[in-house]
């Protein structure tokens, strides 16, 4: 049985990371608002997903970083969307379970 004391550290421990990742991905998501000038009008999802996956190359290592691929890949097209539509960082990286 998991004492109180160690539920509580895993808990910790989620949170600072689910924090850390959250941070993280609202940068990748200004980076490439930057890349594309925040113009994506003409930008295809493929395109978004490059410089997506480029992001995740730098802010993540091994499983996180495939993870972080995997998640763009999947979610291409509705994260071209929300890019499109103005959501802010923080509402992307919410929609794709990071904040």
């Amino acid at each position: 049985m998991i004492s109180k004391t160690t539920l509580i550290a895993l808990l910790a421990v989620f949170v600072v990371v689910f924090s850390s990742n959250c941070d993280k991905c609202q940068k990748m998501v200004g980076n490439c608002r930057t890349q594309f000038n925040n113009d994506f009008t003409n930008v295809s999802a493929d395109q978004l997903k490059s410089c997506m996956d480029t992001q995740c190359d730098k802010e993540f290592s091994g499983f996180e970083k495939s993870a972080c691929k995997s998640a763009m890949d999947k979610d291409k097209n509705e994260l071209l969307k929300a890019f499109q539509g103005g959501e802010t960082n923080q509402q992307i990286c919410k929609q794709a379970g990071l904040c």
